[in-house]
């Protein structure tokens, strides 16, 4: 059984992190309801002229230079390792099995250590894809970004604590309690606001599940830029 309880463990990281970042990073595609289909049949001899020199390979390695590409293939793992590993902590808690609990808090370790530089990437495409979008999306955008910046450390306390917690599990029984239950409580919290912080990622480019701008609680404010007319009366 014990051998079992790893085979299961190693599947279902390797789904999550292995198949959810690609699939998060697809682009949703529709037709209109009631749009006609425009293609003829002189579209393969068209695509076939104006497609890329470049092999799909190539264009993989070349995207891996581009910081926002980056960002897009591993920004769900904050949500997905949280989430999982406060489950695998909540499944030893209640059916003990060996090696379930330090697998748990092994995954909101590199989860907490994976939120730095999907932040950092996420800061240096900012500026490159800000003017590419409309106005409602720079103002998700902005969204995005502040609450990503804001909450960030929560995701390193949760690293620290099962840190924390792994480290006394035999040497000190009463604190490793005390700290597991502190872990549990930070990562579930955690997992909730990647969830937050992802629905307003989700609005940047996803024109189909925006329906307006951010509510105005969540917009940071600036200055209003003064009126081109106005000057002082003496």
């Amino acid at each position: 059984m014990e051998f079992f309880h790893r085979i299961i463990f190693v599947g279902t990281v390797a789904a999550l992190f292995g198949l959810a970042p690609p699939g998060w990073a697809h682009e949703k595609m529709q037709h209109k309801h009631g749009q006609e289909n425009t293609v003829t049949s002189t579209a393969p001899v068209t695509m076939a002229r104006t497609a890329s020199s470049k092999s799909e390979i190539a264009m993989f390695f070349s995207h891996l230079k581009k910081p926002e590409y980056i960002h897009v293939l591993i920004n769900p793992i904050p949500i997905f390792g949280m989430g999982l590993g406060l489950l695998l902590l909540l499944i030893a808690r209640f059916r003990p099995a060996e090696g379930l609990l330090e697998a748990g808090l092994a995954v909101i370790i590199f989860t907490g250590l994976a939120t730095y530089p999907t932040i950092k990437l996420g800061q240096k495409a900012y500026d490159r894809i800000y003017e590419t979008i409309p106005l409602e999306g720079q103002m998700w955008l902005d969204v995005h970004m502040d609450r990503a910046e804001k909450f960030q450390y929560l995701f390193y306390l949760a690293a620290v604590l099962a840190a924390a917690s792994l480290w006394t599990r035999k040497i000190r029984p009463k604190a490793h309690r005390r700290l597991l239950l502190a872990t549990m409580a930070t990562s579930g919290l955690c997992a909730s606001l990647a969830g937050l912080i992802a629905h307003a990622g989700g609005q940047v480019h996803h024109s189909e599940f925006r329906e307006g701008p951010p509510p105005a609680g969540s917009v940071r404010k600036a200055p209003p830029d003064p009126a081109p007319d106005s000057k002082e009366q003496p």
